[in-house]
Parts: structure tokens; C-alpha cells; sequence
């Protein structure tokens, strides 16, 4: 047989075999270059129907993507020439949708007679391959680039680069999806458009592309990616990574991959938008760091083996005295020795070790602090905290739980947090700080000034000390743009009260010049290095130690000496009857207690000044006058007293107390009493000093204006008040109350969220544990309410004294104000635009209008305060709202309808209404945005109304003109398909109907015979005609042309379509004659797998049978399986 009668044999076969597999079966002759195939594989790509003759080769490869289009040919070529028995090549073709889709050819060589290559025969599987294509782009995916790696490093060298595209992530968060999707595209394209044919390109995952460059140098690698880069430069960044290869140089294809995404992890690290070049140090240096940090893991899972603490102290700058001292962290390796911090904690981080070893590191560092208070008890200890720590759930109780566990009080402990861009939510990190605040804990910010923002954290976290980096303290002495930072920095932090430590105080000319600028604490090497526990405890703590004294003796140099040569001036004789006179006019009673403790006898010596301080107006003995003094005593303050007495006693030191004292005639008064061991004979001892009442001493403030306080007693079993201080800043004039707390409540003084919170403070005051603060807006003087920090404290655990409770109110950090400020502004005044005709503040837990302005003005009156749910109703009953929008206006002004909206997470709500101005109906917009302190939970509304009309009437008409198809009113093609998808995807059972496509039958014959002025009558006509033929809520929509849809909702009964259909044919006769007709095609839809582009298909193919029938008729598509996706 000649090689024609072969074909016509593989052929019979292809045709037999070609629907029962998967693949599409062919066959080459080799000598012709003609390619013979089943018209399956024509269904699936462009080629044209082989027959009995075949088609051209080069027809073949129009199909066959252009950039493996030489892969074939090379591999057809090998065959040919006998290289090859067969082929089995992976490539990409493009099918009928511009898609490319990865086939694998396989196919075995026939020869003729003479022993030469005859017949190509084989098949094409896309289901193997369809894994190994990058859906959205069309290159190879990355399980490709593996294997092509492996053996392309076996043929020759060249090079194999990674790209990144930088931020990606935010790309797409910023402008969407699609976009991001676009950008991957344009970048498909450049690679392609860059790179020649021996170059093969992947998208191995996310943002990241790859090529491998057989046969390139240096400079041709650079090129491709710089070329590549520009044309990127408007979408976005590229940081890439380059590796080479060959053949002697023994790697695997996985190690070149690593050796190139090492590359690209380090363009990324220093700075993005740049090409590196694979470094063997800089790997290398990559291993040491994996080892490490598998060294580290082994440390943490031995129970932090390997790691200890050293501690650098920190002196108070005002007498160089020890504040306390920072822990930190060292790790001695092993195998390694010891490794620098620098080096250890970024891995601790990264790898998230840092939880487990952060709270070692402060259980550590707090046990020590305990027994270290025991030497000196003012000890504070400092400890750094990491920002991975703070992003665990349980970290504030895990800190809380160490605290209390260890027994070391909150005051004595700073947390130290390094500034850096993830401090950044303020919001979450307050919250934190916050609860630990409350029990004494005190904030740090390290590292001030080398961060992101640095100033913004003075402003927006609630810190109480930044710590200044030593690059601002280093050789400040010559460095006078340093020096003016520096003391601007302090002065700002004083004012906010937040103490300053400055680091890195290596040299006395730098201390000098620090002392001038005045922080609070000071840290360096001058002082001393981070040092082991040992040597800390003998250099500053140990009296006896050579070390103690030895520092001691150097620190003196940096003391200023005492003024102890000066006289005082003016005379220093007194006489007796000028003393007292004193102490008559300054009503400073004195006194000399006689106690025997162990027959429990007790006298007081009082004398005349004394005697009537008290209120003393008969003769008693000193037994009545001791017992008139003491018995008056207000509950709360004997364990107190008695410990005074008791310290005295024993330390012979001057003591002073100040307690509330029941007054015969004046009730309860504050008292200063300050006393002194006189003498001591056997078990009795000899007090004397003096008692003056103080409730009214004048008592200018130290720093005038400045922050106050308000103290106050508190005893649950009289249920009164008394206060220390003249309440010069909580409304009311009493200084003493009864019927506590519920008058605060009643009055209001107390803000009305905090209520019930306040209410639980005061209520079984003898079970509480003292109370380190809580913060709520009490009213003030002024009338406003203003924030309060409320710590309690029991006088003492006696059971005398259990009831009683000292209060201390002091005004809140002024970061409340800051952060309310703050928020009023950014989302309210911001947003009020020159057309804004009214605004309100509003106080939704009380209802209290704290500001209105505009058309809303008329509700703000000093004279009393405002309801706004009662404005609101006098604002509905004046018919000023259009009476359809009025319930819906109601609702959004509801205090109620505020709170939840916020706690189902709605921030801000706009409603467009009308509203009459004038007797004209006008289009407003009320915008209304709640908001929550983030401290008290409390909730504020901030209001406004906004005109809108003549944006809204341009609204409208542009809406209506953007769906609209200008000739006939009805919907156009896009919004046709957009109302049909939205109704088809609800996922209601009803989410079913009919989609038609009716076209006008001969409609060129009319624009031809009369114009299109008529053509356009005519269309306008059928436009009507659908409407009357249709129901109101069915859409009509103009596709094109003559083409017009209608999807008919709800529908599925052929019966009632059929009628439809017949009043359309008729009403078109009787309205325009024999100028109008049509012909339709129709195909019915349900919910489950509805593709708006599948049905329009389906319809058109209805039509396009309703043509081929005759015209003037309708067809159904009756395939429904089709319709499934």
C-alpha cells in the first residue's frame, strides 16, 4: 500500500475511536506537511474541517501559541530527520475563546517502505495537562517551572529569575480584585512581549513570575528585568531575584530555585524595585539564621535554656540615686557562645518564640524585683514587651496573672514597647493599656524618635515615659540641632506628664549637658553596663560591697553641694508670749499623750489652744480628754492612727496623719496631727505634737491652673461623704452628703451610663479589694461632664474600719479629650460642606443636645437643657418632612435606633428625604455617625443635614438616562443584563422566567425605502407595543439595532407565553401594518446555575430557527440541559 491508502485506513480508525476517549486523535503526514482530524477538535479550536484532503501545516499553527510554536516545529523537524521515533511535547493552544489551554501530544512514527518517516499518528490530551496552565495569565504554573528546571540545568548554563510585584496586597485592597487581576495581566504581556523565544516564562503563585534564560549572561538578565520594570512603572514596583545555572556546577533545578527566591526575599528586605543577584555569602548567612532559630526553638522547649537576663540600672537625674532598672534579654549558645540580641530577638519575633520567652522574661525579671524591694523598696523594674506579644488574645491576663502570682505591685513595673509602624492602632493598643493601667502598670515607649510617627504617639498613646534613643544623646554636647530637639522633646512630653529617660549617657560631657535639659531618669554605660544579677546586687545594692562604695564616692562629683554655710536673715529672737499668739491665731493645738501599753492606760495633756480646737467647753482629766479625742475618730481611720502611734514609737522618727475627726458642734472636720516620740520609761512612752483642724486652710495651688483633685470618705453604714478638698470641681456646693451614691445618681452628677457601674463601686465596700481607677465623665462645675479617674482604698482590712473608704477623683489624662476632639473632627466637621444646613452633637446615653448650629440652632438655649427625642417630636408635628419619608426619618432620629445600629456594627447611616422649605419640596440628606468611647463604652451621635436638592434631581436624571436606551426609554444592553442577573441570583424559589429575543423582520427595507427618521418611528413603536403587551415589572431592553429583549419574571408554563406572544403579533399588525413584524426566540431560565450570557445564547438560537422557518414567528430553545453551568 502507498502512503495515501495508510491515511485513508488511520483515518477510518480515528474516525471510529476519536468520540470515545477523552483526547482528540490526528494524524501528520510527514511528507506533505497536512494534518488529518475528526471535526471534534474543530468545535474546540479555530481550524477548519480537514476532509479527505487534510490541512496545511502552517494552518495547524495558527492555533498553537506563538511562543511554542518553534517547540513544535523543533520536535516535527527531529522526527523528520529520524532523530526521533515519536513525540511527546507539552505546549499551549488557543481555543475558540481566546483562552490558552495546556495540551500534552503524544504520537508514534509510521514509516513507509523505504524505512523513511511516513506517518505522524497520536493524540491530544488536554485533561493531563490542564493542571500545568496559570488560569488567569496562560503561562506555565510553578509545578511546570520545577520540572523544567531540573532539566535545564543539565543542558547549558544561563540564568533563572523571580519576579515580585511589590505591595501587591495592597494593589488589590486599594482598588479591587479586577484591578489586581489587570495588573497580573499587563505584566503577562511584558514578560512576553520582552522575551525572546528560548526564553520560558510561569506564574508560579500570587504575585510572583518566573523565566528561566538559557544561554544568558549577566548584563541580558538585567536588561530583560530593567526593560520590564519600566514598562511596569505605572502599575506597579518589581523587586526580582537571579540565580545561574549549568551543568558543572552540580545543583539540582530546587536548589537554583531557592538560590533565586533567596534573592528576591533580600531585594524585597533592602528597599523593593530592584534586581539581586544570588550572593553564596548572603545564603550562607540565610542557613546560620535557620539554624539559629532552630537552635532557639530547642532553648524555648527546655524551658528557655540558653537565655538570662541582665539588668542596667537607671538613676533619677535629680540626686543620681537608683530608680530601678531594665531587664534584658542574652542568649549564650552552646554551640555558638554568646549571640548578640540583634540577632536573636528578630528571629524570637518573626518565628513568634517571643510569646513563650516574653513572659519568661517578666516572671523572671519580677521575681528578682520582689526580693530586691526588700532591700530598697522603691525599686522599679522596666521590661521590654514585643509587638507579637501584644497581638496575643490572652496577653493583658497572662501579664496581670504574673503580677499577682509573683506578689510584686503594678506601680514598681514598666512595660517597654519599641516604637515602630505596627503600634500604629492606637485604638487596640489603648484598650490593652488601659486595663493594665488600671492596676498600676506603667507604659513605656523605647527607642523614642528613631520610629515611625514618633510624635504622634505622644498624642494619640497613653503612655506614662518615653525612653529618648541614644542617637539624640550622642556628643549632644557639640551638637546644637540635637540639643533644641531634645529640649523641645522633654518640655512637650512634661507638659503631658509623661517622664522622660534618656539612653545612652556615655560620657560626662554629655551628662552635663543633659542635666540642663532635666529629664527624669538616665541610662547609659557612664553609669554602667547591662550587667548579671550578681554584679548588679553589689554594686547598688550592697552597702558593705567595695563596688557600692566605690560608685558612691564617683557619683559625688555630680552632686550639687548643699547651701549648708548660709544664714538665715532677720532677727531669731521669740518670746514666749509671741509663741503663743502663733499658735492661738493659727489654731495649732498642742498636745502630750501619756500611754502604757501594757496596762492599756492612756492620757492626753492638752493645752488651752488644744482644748478648744476640739471643742472642749468643760474641765476633764486627761483620761476623758484622750478618749474624747480618739473616740471621735471616724470609722476607717483607727488602723491607721494606731499604726502612726505605733511607728513613732518605735522609730523615734517625726510622724504625720491627716484623718477625719467627728467636731462637737462643727461634725466632721479634716485633722493634721503630727507627733514624736518625747521619752520612753519601761513599757510607757511619752508622744507629744500637734493637732490642727484643716478643713478650712486656704491652700493656693502650687502650679496655678494646673490639675486638681477631688478626696472624699466614703462610710457604707451612714451612707455619707465627707470631703478633703473645697469640691471645687464636681457640681454641688456640700462637703458633706448623705444618701450616697444614689443623690449623685439622682442628680445626674454622675453621667447617666455610668450609673450602675458607679452604683457597684459603692455597694459591699468591706468585700472589695481596693480599686486602682476607673474613668467616668462626671458634671463639673460648669455644668459639663467632664472624665474622672475613682480609686478606692480601704483606710484598712480592721474590723472597725472595713465600711469607710477614701475616694480619690482626679481628672482624667487628657487623651479622652484628644481622642473625642479628634474623632469630631476627621468624621464629622470634615464632612460638613458648604451646603451643610444644620448640625448636632449629640449625647446619646442622656439624650442632651451638646451643640447645634444652622437650622437646628434654635434648640441651643443656656437656659436648660435640651431633650432631643422631644425636639425631634416637635419637628415631626410641624409637617416640615414629606409625609412618605417621614416614618423612615423618625426612625433614623430614634436614640434607640442609634445604639443599635452601632452594636450591629454600623458606624454611620444616610437617609435622603424630602423636606419642604417654603412650600417647596427640596431633596435633604441626614447623615448620622455613632460613636463609642473607647475607654467607658459610652455612646455619641453626631448629626447633620446636608441639601442635596439639585444633585439629587441630576441624580436621578443621569440614573435614568445611564439605563436607558436614548431612542426608545427602555433598558440598554449592559443594564438589561445587570437587572436580569440581579433578579435571577437572589436565591428565591420564584428566581425563574422567560428570556426572549425578538429582531424586526426586514427592517433595512424600511430605513432603505423611507429614511430612518421612520426607522426610528418604528423602533420607538415596538418599544410601546412591548410595554402594553408586558407586565409593569417585566423588563424590556433594546439589545442592539432592530434586537430587542424582554425576560418575562416568574414564568415557566409555555400556555401563558404562547397568549403573550399572540397579543404581540396582533397589537403589532393593528399599530403599524406591514411595517411591522418580528420574529422571536425564546428560552426559560431558572435560579440554579444561571449564566446570563449561556441563555442569551440559547435564545439567539431560538431566533435564529424562527429566521430559518420564515420569519414572523416564535421559536422555543428546548435543550434546557445546556443551560446548566
Amino acid at each position: 500500500m502507498d502512503i495515501r491508502e495508510d491515511l485513508n485506513i488511520y483515518m477510518q480508525i480515528i474516525r471510529l475511536l476519536d468520540e470515545s476517549v477523552n483526547g482528540y486523535l490526528y494524524a501528520c503526514d510527514l511528507q506533505d506537511d497536512r494534518m488529518y482530524f475528526t471535526d471534534k477538535i474543530c468545535r474546540r479550536f479555530a481550524l477548519p474541517f480537514s476532509g479527505e484532503q487534510g490541512i496545511p501545516f502552517k494552518e495547524w499553527e495558527a492555533v498553537i501559541y506563538d511562543r511554542d510554536v518553534k517547540l513544535i516545529k523543533d520536535d516535527m523537524e527531529a522526527v523528520r530527520s529520524g532523530k526521533r521515533n515519536g513525540c511527546d511535547i507539552e505546549c499551549r493552544m488557543i481555543d475558540r475563546e481566546g483562552n490558552r489551554v495546556g495540551v500534552h501530544w503524544r504520537a508514534t512514527v509510521h514509516a513507509d517502505k523505504s524505512g523513511k518517516p511516513a506517518v505522524l499518528l497520536g493524540s491530544m490530551d488536554e485533561l493531563v495537562l490542564g493542571q500545568r496552565i496559570d488560569s488567569l495569565t496562560g503561562l506555565w504554573n510553578y509545578d511546570k517551572c520545577t520540572e523544567d528546571l531540573e532539566s535545564a540545568v543539565l543542558k547549558e548554563e544561563g540564568y533563572f529569575i523571580v519576579f515580585g510585584i511589590d505591595n501587591f496586597k495592597h494593589i488589590n485592597v486599594k482598588n479591587g480584585r479586577p484591578f489586581g487581576n489587570d495588573v497580573l495581566k499587563r505584566m503577562t504581556e511584558s514578560l512576553e512581549k520582552n522575551a525572546d523565544c528560548s526564553v520560558t516564562l510561569y506564574r508560579l503563585d500570587g504575585d510572583c513570575f518566573a523565566a528561566t534564560l538559557p544561554g544568558k549572561g549577566k548584563k541580558e538578565v538585567f536588561s530583560f528585568y530593567d526593560t520590564v520594570r519600566q514598562e511596569m512603572e505605572k502599575e506597579c514596583t518589581l523587586s526580582a531575584g537571579a540565580a545561574a545555572y549549568s551543568p558543572n556546577r552540580g545543583m539540582d533545578g530546587w536548589t537554583v530555585y531557592q538560590f533565586a527566591e533567596n534573592a528576591l526575599d533580600r531585594a524585597k528586605k533592602e528597599g523593593k524595585n530592584m534586581l539581586i543577584f544570588f550572593s553564596p555569602e548572603d545564603y550562607q548567612k540565610k542557613l546560620d539564621q535557620i539554624e539559629l532559630l532552630d537552635e532557639l526553638k530547642s532553648a524555648v522547649d527546655q524551658g528557655c535554656r540558653g537565655f538570662y537576663l541582665c539588668y542596667q540600672p537607671q538613676i533619677d537625674s535629680k540626686n543620681y540615686g537608683l530608680y530601678g532598672a531594665e531587664a534584658l534579654l542574652r542568649y549564650e549558645s552552646g554551640k555558638r557562645g554568646m549571640v548578640g540580641p540583634d540577632q536573636f530577638i528578630p528571629l524570637l519575633e518573626q518565628s513568634g518564640l517571643i510569646c513563650e520567652v516574653g513572659l519568661w522574661v517578666l516572671r523572671t525579671a519580677i521575681r528578682q524585683s520582689v526580693l530586691w524591694r526588700r532591700i530598697l523598696p522603691s525599686f522599679h523594674i522596666s521590661v521590654n514587651i514585643s509587638y507579637v506579644q501584644l497581638r496575643q488574645k490572652e496577653i493583658e491576663e497572662e501579664v496581670l496573672g504574673i503580677l499577682r502570682e509573683e506578689g510584686l505591685p503594678g506601680d514598681a513595673l514598666t512595660l517597654e514597647v519599641t516604637e515602630s509602624m505596627q503600634l500604629q492602632d492606637y485604638t487596640y493598643y489603648n484598650k490593652i493599656f488601659y486595663d493594665w493601667k488600671r492596676k498600676g502598670i506603667q507604659i513605656a515607649i523605647d527607642d523614642f524618635g528613631t520610629g515611625y510617627s514618633s510624635l504622634s504617639y505622644l498624642k494619640n498613646i497613653d503612655i506614662d515615659e518615653t525612653k529618648i534613643d541614644r542617637c539624640f544623646v550622642n556628643r549632644i554636647q557639640k551638637n546644637a540641632y540635637n540639643y533644641r530637639l531634645l529640649d523641645n522633646v522633654i518640655q512637650l512630653a512634661h507638659s503631658a506628664r509623661i517622664r522622660v529617660c534618656c539612653e545612652g549617657v556615655e560620657t560626662e560631657e554629655e551628662l552635663f549637658v543633659l542635666k540642663e535639659l532635666c529629664p527624669d531618669v538616665l541610662q547609659g554605660y557612664l553609669f554602667a553596663r547591662p550587667c548579671r544579677k550578681e554584679e548588679f546586687e553589689q554594686t547598688y545594692l550592697n552597702r558593705d560591697s567595695k563596688a557600692y562604695k566605690e560608685r558612691r564616692e564617683w557619683l559625688l562629683k555630680f552632686r550639687c553641694p548643699a547651701a549648708r554655710d548660709g544664714k538665715l536673715d532677720g532677727t531669731q529672737e521669740r518670746t514666749e508670749e509671741t509663741y503663743e499668739d502663733i499658735l492661738e491665731h493659727t489654731s495649732l493645738g498642742l498636745w502630750r499623750i501619756c500611754a502604757d501599753f501594757e496596762t492599756e492606760c492612756y492620757e492626753l495633756y492638752a493645752d488651752p489652744v488644744m482644748l478648744r480646737v476640739m471643742g472642749v467647753e468643760t474641765a476633764l482629766s486627761p483620761k476623758e480628754c484622750y478618749f474624747h479625742w480618739y473616740n471621735r475618730i471616724n470609722d476607717g481611720y483607727y488602723n491607721y492612727i494606731n499604726l502612726a502611734i505605733q511607728s513613732a514609737v518605735e522609730t523615734g522618727k517625726i510622724t504625720q496623719v491627716e484623718y477625719t475627726w467627728n467636731h462637737p458642734s462643727r461634725g466632721e472636720v479634716t485633722v493634721r496631727c503630727m507627733m514624736i516620740r518625747a521619752k520612753r520609761e519601761n513599757s510607757t512612752v511619752w508622744l507629744e505634737g500637734y493637732h490642727r483642724i484643716i478643713s478650712d486652710l486656704e491652700r493656693p495651688d502650687f502650679l496655678p491652673g494646673g490639675l486638681k483633685s477631688e478626696i472624699f470618705e466614703y462610710n457604707e453604714h451612714k451612707k455619707t461623704i465627707y470631703f478633703h478638698t473645697k469640691r471645687q470641681m464636681i457640681a454641688g456646693d456640700k462637703i458633706r452628703e448623705e444618701d450616697f451614691p444614689e443623690c449623685w445618681i439622682r442628680k445626674q452628677i454622675v453621667h447617666p451610663h455610668f450609673a450602675d457601674e458607679f452604683q457597684t463601686m459603692f455597694r459591699d465596700v468591706k468585700d472589695k479589694w481596693n480599686r486602682a481607677g476607673s474613668e467616668m465623665l462626671f458634671r463639673t462645675k460648669s455644668g459639663s461632664y467632664e472624665w474622672f479617674k475613682v480609686k478606692t482604698r480601704h483606710l484598712s482590712d480592721k474590723k472597725e474600719d472595713v465600711y469607710t473608704v477614701a475616694v480619690l477623683m482626679d481628672p482624667a489624662d487628657q487623651e479622652r479629650a484628644i481622642e473625642l476632639e479628634y474623632m469630631k473632627k476627621t468624621d464629622f466637621y470634615e464632612a460638613l460642606l458648604s451646603e451643610t444646613v444644620a448640625h448636632a452633637e449629640i449625647d446619646v446615653e442622656s439624650g442632651h443636645i451638646m451643640e447645634a448650629a444652622g437650622l437646628w440652632a434654635f434648640v441651643q438655649s443656656k437656659d436648660q437643657e435640651q431633650d432631643f427625642e422631644s425636639i425631634i417630636q416637635q419637628q415631626m408635628r410641624s409637617d416640615q418632612i414629606f409625609c412618605e419619608d417621614r416614618e423612615l426619618y423618625e426612625m433614623y432620629m430614634d436614640l434607640s435606633y442609634m445604639k443599635e445600629m452601632y452594636k450591629s456594627g454600623t458606624n454611620t447611616v444616610e437617609l435622603c428625604f424630602r423636606h419642604y422649605v417654603k412650600e417647596r419640596l427640596c431633596w435633604m440628606k441626614l447623615v448620622i455617625h455613632v460613636f463609642q468611647d473607647h475607654y467607658t463604652e459610652n455612646m455619641y451621635a453626631l448629626v447633620y443635614l446636608k441639601n442635596i436638592d439639585a444633585e439629587k434631581r441630576r441624580e436621578l436624571a443621569a440614573e435614568t438616562a445611564a439605563k436607558s436606551d436614548p431612542l426608545t426609554r427602555v433598558y440598554n444592553r449592559s443594564s438589561f443584563e445587570e437587572e436580569v442577573s440581579d433578579f435571577m441570583t437572589t436565591g428565591e424559589d420564584s428566581a425563574r422566567g422567560a428570556l426572549l429575543i425578538l429582531d424586526l423582520d426586514d427592517f433595512k427595507q424600511v430605513n432603505d425605502r423611507f429614511g430612518h427618521l421612520k426607522g426610528d418611528e418604528v423602533l420607538k413603536s415596538l418599544a410601546e407595543v412591548l410595554r402594553h403587551t408586558f407586565r409593569s415589572h417585566d423588563l424590556i431592553g433594546r439589545l442592539g439595532g432592530d434586537e430587542f429583549l424582554v425576560f418575562v419574571k416568574g414564568i415557566e408554563n409555555k400556555e401563558i407565553l404562547d397568549r403573550r406572544m399572540d397579543q404581540l403579533f396582533s397589537r403589532l399588525n393593528d399599530s403599524c401594518g406591514d411595517f411591522l413584524f418580528c420574529s422571536a426566540g425564546i428560552c426559560f431560565v431558572s435560579g440554579e446555575g444561571f449564566d446570563y450570557q449561556k441563555a442569551l445564547k440559547c435564545a439567539d438560537t431560538a431566533l435564529y430557527e424562527s429566521k430559518k422557518k420564515g420569519k414572523r414567528r416564535y421559536s422555543y430553545y428546548e435543550k434546557m440541559e445546556d443551560m446548566k453551568v
